[in-house]
């Protein structure tokens, strides 16, 4: 996950990771999906649907929380508020 949080800082895709991560949250469950060729490069795209040589389907396990520390809210594509992950483990 630390490398996962390190990616969507490093492309600058904070706002995209969140609306997906929000979009795919149900109660304490995130569910999101990578596009396998990117991952495979070290990257994070996230496909719109499902794609023909299949997408990685990710489950993580926790609450807004989580999604805080990932992708925080920004403006002007600066987070607002960075939290730390042991913020997020003592919620757990």
């Amino acid at each position: 996950m630390q490398n996962f949080h390190k990616l969507l800082r490093e492309q600058r895709i904070l706002d995209t990771a969140r609306s997906v991560m929000l979009d795919g949250s149900l109660g304490k469950v995130i569910r999101i999906s990578l596009n396998k060729q990117a991952a495979f490069m070290g990257k994070v795209s996230f496909p719109a649907e499902e794609e023909p040589l299949g997408s990685i389907h990710i489950q993580i396990a926790g609450s807004e929380k989580v999604i805080e520390w990932l992708a925080p809210k920004t403006v002007d594509a600066i987070p607002v508020r960075e939290i730390g992950l042991e913020e997020v483990l003592k919620n757990v």
